[in-house]
C-alpha cells in the first residue's frame, strides 16, 4: 500500500506520471504462511499452514513446463496436508493451492 508514480525517461528528458494511491492489500489476503516439506521429496510432501488451516482444498501440479500432470483434494490430517508423489517422475514442479498460492518443490 501506499503511493505510486512513474518516471518515464529517454533521450530527449523525463516526465513523472502523477502519484496513484494503492490500498488494495488487506491482512486477510496474506494469512497464509505456507511450509512444504521435505523439500526435495521422494514418495510424499507434507505441507502446514502456520497462520490459518483450511478444511479442505484442491491442489495442481505442474510440471516444470507447466502442464498439469496431478490433481486432487487437500484433506486436513494430523494438523498437515499430504500429497502423494508416487506418481511423478523426478524433477521440479510446483503445487497450485487453489486461493492459497503456488510452491516450488523438487521429486527424487
Amino acid at each position: 500500500n501506499g503511493l505510486f508514480g512513474v518516471i518515464v525517461t529517454n533521450g530527449c528528458g523525463s516526465d513523472t506520471s502523477q502519484c496513484i494511491n494503492v490500498s488494495t492489500i488487506n491482512v486477510n489476503e496474506l494469512a497464509y504462511q505456507v511450509t512444504i516439506s521435505p523439500n526435495p521429496a521422494s514418495d510424499k510432501l507434507e505441507i502446514q499452514m502456520h497462520s490459518k488451516n483450511i478444511e479442505s482444498g484442491k491442489y495442481t501440479i505442474l510440471d516444470g513446463a507447466a502442464r498439469k500432470v496431478l490433481e486432487g483434494i487437500l484433506v486436513l490430517e494430523n494438523g498437515s496436508y499430504n500429497v502423494n508423489l508416487q506418481p511423478l517422475v523426478p524433477g521440479a514442479y510446483s503445487i497450485v493451492i487453489e486461493e492459497i498460492g503456488s510452491y516450488k518443490f523438487i521429486k527424487q
